[in-house]
């Protein structure tokens, strides 16, 4: 197949950072038009994108020094949120759950965080209906960031917040070398059992499949995010297949963040051998400048398997929590 007829192929995307979706040119208007101070030394031209692999996470998050300074008001937020989905709508992609911590809206804003979550939803209500696509919300707990009574006052915001069911589920991500304490666990039962979200966890995306068993044993995970490291335990995989939950496997992420320096020895082949359920996913489209069309070329390429990706449109509407 070719490009043109992935792009032709109505998508959906599960796992999708918000910030990691606005064009590097938006993102730069943004921060001009709004006179925002950015970190000594980077370069708005060359360090918003990573098009080559680097050595590590560490590495890889360099774009969000800047990413993390925007919106500075809720007009920005919309206008951020209209060029991501812009941007998507043109891969037809027709459903997509973004990914996005308010706790960094709430503080740039100086605003409560009920009001940052508000924020976030209407302005996804308002492009969904602009642009005639389901956008959901899933709201994330950051490792680095994480503090006491974080989880509580986040299921909080959600409860006042979620209209018409925009949030459809909870994410912890950010570094997992960074210790977190184990009974953080019940912040995700809470939010599976009494407010009925689902959950995903970023976990093995490096080396870690611990984490991985730790999410679903301990935290109920319906999804994972990457689960690159389930390849090194056999209990891990198995784990995940009694389970029935879903990998959201994003190909350049991994090549571009030095998690996977061969495409041809990614996790991916050991998931297609033990019929692990998974789909393709974009991770941080803008900042790769790849979108989900891509993701599907680059797994024909290396795996040479059309069925999957003629079966990922039953997939991703099965694992997908809208």
């Amino acid at each position: 197949m070719e490009y043109n007829q992935f792009k032709s192929m109505e998508k959906r995307d599960l796992h999708v950072h918000l910030n990691g979706a606005i064009p590097k040119e938006n993102i730069i208007k943004f921060i001009k038009e709004q006179n925002i101070v950015i970190p000594d030394g980077f370069n708005l031209n060359t360090n918003l994108q990573i098009k080559n692999p680097v050595s590590s996470l560490r590495e890889y998050f360099l774009p969000w020094e800047v990413l993390k300074l925007l919106p500075r008001d809720y007009d920005t937020l919309c206008n951020m949120v209209e060029k991501a989905i812009e941007k998507l709508v043109s891969d037809n992609i027709n459903y997509v759950e973004f990914r996005n911590s308010p706790f960094y809206i709430s503080k740039l804003n100086n605003i409560p965080l009920n009001e940052a979550v508000s924020w976030l939803v209407n302005a996804l209500l308002d492009n969904s209906i602009k642009f005639n696509i389901d956008a959901r919300l899933i709201l994330s707990l950051t490792r680095h960031e994480l503090n006491d009574g974080q989880g509580i006052e986040l299921l909080k915001a959600i409860k006042a917040s979620n209209r018409y069911n925009v949030i459809v589920g909870v994410d912890m991500s950010g570094d997992e070398d960074v210790f977190v304490p184990k009974e953080i666990n019940k912040f995700f039962l809470k939010a599976k059992e009494e407010y009925g979200l689902n959950i995903t966890i970023h976990a093995g995306e490096t080396g870690n499949f611990e984490n991985i068993k730790w999410a679903i044993s301990e935290c109920n995970a319906d999804r994972i995010g990457h689960g690159s490291a389930a390849k090194f335990s056999e209990y891990t995989l198995n784990l995940i297949k009694e389970r029935d939950v879903c990998l959201e496997v994003c190909l350049y992420s991994n090549l571009m963040s030095g998690n996977c320096a061969d495409l041809y020895e990614h996790p991916i082949r050991t998931f297609l051998e033990w019929d692990i359920p998974f789909v393709l996913c974009t991770d941080n489209p803008s900042v790769h400048g790849k979108l989900l069309s891509e993701e599907y070329l680059l797994f024909l390429k290396y795996f040479d398997r059309l069925d999957v990706i003629n079966d990922m449109e039953i997939r991703t509407e099965k694992y997908s929590f809208g």
